[in-house]
């Protein structure tokens, strides 16, 4: 029985994604249909459709309707062989089996029976005469075909791209080696805590100010407000005296408050009153990081990594710089000054949303 509902399950997800993904035109509202027809009809025109874009015109004969396609499939093999026609165009064995096995593994196993497969079909031909049906109506012209069209092709640009303007294999272990000299203090670092501290200038000010802080022991912001109020230390008062991380060789903290930050055990401890050349302190521990030791074997795949990612990436600055060079880009800063952003919260139905595709 259980095993009955899981196959259940799976034919609904199945049939909800072909549904999804190959006829999205099924939605109710006006809208929905103009964002499904705009999606395939982006990707029939690239040539890269999910279902039926592939689909080939068919060469006719004089002995009757598909005859040249059928004689010349069985000279190149069942994956050419006509499954479907739609007007001048067929969909092959090898373009049914090459969707199909895009699937997910689990969703994959429901097409074993012919009966699912030509379900799988008709959705194929579906999105065929819906991506036909919008194209006639011109809507491969549509500002926002043409823009999603403009992102799938650089989507496309950027795939062959990918591991052909740096390879892996160009770092070399002497370049990881640097990296790691570089950057030690990344993978070698001493033990760090953090406290705020509201400094004064007499120890019954300081007492009667831990005090005060006991009220609310572990409540950092109420810690804050006392030290923005009472602390007469300018350059964290603002911070709300917040003293960041340090280790044990700080020199920017007093060897009072480091030595009594590195004792007091556990996070959100009050501590103090603690005497300094400045004047006395009140303490809250707010952080501790322990002692961080990786070597270069450790890290040398991670920084491999990050060295090719980061090459990768200014190769490809460098290469849309040397386009941009090529195809005479001008900016009139005076025109671009003119543009006006809407600044209410309707949010616009396509464009770029404030930031390049890449």
């Amino acid at each position: 029985m259980a095993s009955s509902r899981m196959l259940t399950k799976l034919d609904n997800l199945a049939k909800f994604r072909l549904f999804r993904e190959r006829s999205m035109t099924t939605q109710t509202t006006s809208r929905c249909w103009r964002g499904a027809v705009v999606s395939q009809i982006s990707l029939v025109l690239l040539g890269v459709t999910m279902l039926g874009g592939d689909c080939r015109p068919i060469k006719r004969s004089a002995t009757g309707p598909g005859a040249g396609t059928a004689a010349a499939a069985g000279d190149r093999g069942d994956k050419n062989l006509p499954v479907a026609t739609i007007g001048e165009s067929v969909i092959t064995v090898g373009m049914v089996e090459s969707e199909l096995n895009r699937q997910n593994p689990y969703l994959r196993m429901r097409f074993a029976s012919p009966e699912r497969r030509k379900d799988f079909l008709k959705n194929m031909v579906r999105f065929e005469v819906l991506a036909r049906e919008a194209s006639s109506r011109g809507l491969q012209r549509d500002p926002e075909v043409v823009q999603r069209v403009k992102r799938a092709m650089i989507d496309r640009l950027m795939e062959q791209l990918h591991g052909t303007l740096v390879k892996m294999d160009s770092i070399t272990d002497q370049e990881v080696a640097d990296y790691y000299k570089q950057n030690l203090a990344v993978y070698q670092q001493p033990a760090r805590v953090r406290v705020s501290w509201i400094l004064v200038g007499t120890e019954a000010e300081a007492a009667k100010l831990l005090e005060e802080a006991k009220r609310n022991p572990t409540d950092i912001a109420f810690f804050g407000e006392l030290a923005l109020k009472h602390s007469i230390d300018e350059a964290t008062k603002a911070k709300r005296g917040d003293l960041d991380f340090f280790n044990r060789e700080a020199k920017n903290v007093p060897k009072e408050i480091v030595e009594a930050a590195f004792a007091m055990k556990g996070l959100w401890k009050l501590g103090g009153p603690v005497k300094t050349d400045k004047g006395y302190a009140v303490m809250m521990k707010t952080g501790e990081l322990e002692a961080v030791s990786r070597t270069l074997e450790q890290e040398k795949d991670r920084i491999r990594s990050r060295v090719y990612n980061e090459r990768r990436l200014k190769a490809m600055e460098k290469f849309v710089l040397d386009l941009q060079a090529k195809a005479k880009v001008q900016i009139d800063e005076k025109a671009l000054a003119k543009v006006k952003v809407d600044l209410s919260a309707k949010s616009p139905a396509s464009g770029f949303h404030g930031q390049h595709p890449h």
